[in-house]
């Protein structure tokens, strides 16, 4: 975001001649590719191997001469972590969207694990929470899960001052719907085009979303956004939120002519990088290579260590991550199912209703929020004032979706929560 500012890739490292003041930037790690001969285990063999290297994973960062604990959201990775911890203290947040509340689950796998478990429901003041959370990220990012990974790392600091988190399953071991969604793409292919694009496209794309955080309707919806981007980016299709049709939209003509990349450059030349693979061990070489490194871990890093909170993450030690990438790929997502092999090793630990439930994620309830308590904030930061004197957004694609998004018509809180961000990063680097 800064000119001439620019960040160290994964697995690299950077060499200075003292000499010569000459700067190479070397790659000392890489994400293997699997052999063929490994593929002969057997799934019984694939689990034993990474429950075992778990346990060794998190015993290796219990390390510690200060308090200790984890997060504890119930969900399948951050309760593998706290079962090999043995003794502990978890820590979990929730609200009071139900839809958006986790704490029965993780107090049922604390109950179960025998672990101090502290939750606490929260209702945050979460327009002053914004000014507040922001002056931490010089490297701005549109994650809504600022928040609650902010609040419950505050919690957890009022006792420890270190942290096991979960972070790394999903990439390692095919947790996210993106990974489906490319799956029953292929499926998707296979109705009469006619069908497709005169009949279904249509149907979701007129669809209404749901209030509630998931749901069936609101899959239909995003399914077909996804379909509407560039085959060639995969799952990464469902990532993206903002691709180069409303882009074209949304940026003012000078503001477009300054682009120098595509959307989807990023993507792929990664989905290159990954040569050979496997399609799904791909997709999960992609989101290790961008989603992970620069979301998920600058918001932990920055959320926890703004409450001077040291958050650690096992099972993205090496050792753990290279043997992820040699399971094969039918015992990480098989027939719509995500994370088979994880959630089989969780299953020897913990219930199994807290291991075989939907997925929801680590999130708030930012799309009623937008309309409620943030509108205020979003209709100053994305005002026609504001964004006439800067020229950088077309004020009528901006005025759109903020009207739709307010009237239930569509949700467009990702794209709006971006603008937001950027806005307010332009307005205290002054780069607005």
């Amino acid at each position: 975001m800064f000119a001439a500012v620019q960040k160290l890739d994964p697995g690299s490292l950077l060499g200075i001649s003292i000499d010569t003041g000459e700067v190479r930037q070397t790659q000392w790690w890489q994400i293997p590719v699997p052999e063929d001969s490994e593929a002969k285990l057997s799934a019984e063999d694939w689990i034993d191997a990474v429950d075992n290297q778990i346990h060794r994973s998190v015993q290796s960062q219990l390390v510690s001469d200060v308090p200790l604990g984890a997060f504890l959201s119930g969900g399948v990775d951050s309760s593998l972590v706290v079962a090999h911890m043995g003794t502990a203290r978890t820590f979990s947040i929730g609200f009071s969207d139900p839809s958006y509340d986790e704490t029965a689950w993780s107090a049922k796998v604390a109950d179960h694990l025998g672990v101090s478990h502290r939750m606490e429901i929260l209702e945050p003041q979460i327009g002053d929470l914004f000014e507040e959370l922001l002056q931490y990220f010089d490297d701005p990012i549109g994650d809504f899960s600022i928040f609650p990974t902010y609040l419950v790392s505050k919690l957890a600091r009022e006792e420890v001052k270190v942290v096991l988190t979960g972070d790394g399953g999903d990439e390692l071991f095919g947790g996210y719907e993106t990974y489906v969604a490319q799956q029953l793409a292929r499926t998707w292919q296979a109705v009469p085009g006619p069908v497709r694009s005169g009949l279904l496209e249509p149907w979701m794309k007129g669809l209404r979303p749901r209030p509630e955080k998931k749901g069936l309707t609101n899959k239909l919806i995003r399914f077909a956004e996804g379909l509407g981007h560039d085959p060639k980016l995969e799952h990464a299709r469902w990532r993206l939120f903002a691709g180069t049709a409303l882009q074209t939209r949304l940026l003012a003509p000078e503001a477009r002519s300054k682009i120098e990349l595509p959307i989807e450059d990023h993507i792929l030349r990664l989905e290159n990088e990954a040569g050979s693979r496997p399609p799904l061990d791909r997709n999960l070489y992609v989101d290790a290579r961008s989603y992970l490194v620069d979301n998920c871990l600058v918001k932990m890093d920055r959320m926890s260590m703004a409450c001077s909170l040291e958050a650690r993450v096992p099972l993205l030690d090496h050792d753990l991550v290279e043997l992820a990438f040699r399971v094969p790929p039918e015992l990480k997502v098989r027939n719509r199912e995500t994370k088979v092999l994880l959630k089989k090793a969780a299953a020897r630990h913990v219930p199994h209703d807290c291991v075989y439930r939907p997925k929801e994620g680590f999130s708030i309830p930012i799309k009623h929020w937008l309309r409620d308590e943030l509108r205020p904030l979003m209709e100053d930061l994305l005002s026609r004032d504001r964004l006439g004197r800067e020229g950088i957004f077309a004020i009528p694609e901006v005025e759109r979706l903020k009207r739709e998004h307010i009237d239930g018509q569509a949700n467009h809180s990702h794209v709006l929560w971006s603008m937001m961000v950027f806005e307010d990063w332009g307005r205290r680097w002054g780069a607005l």
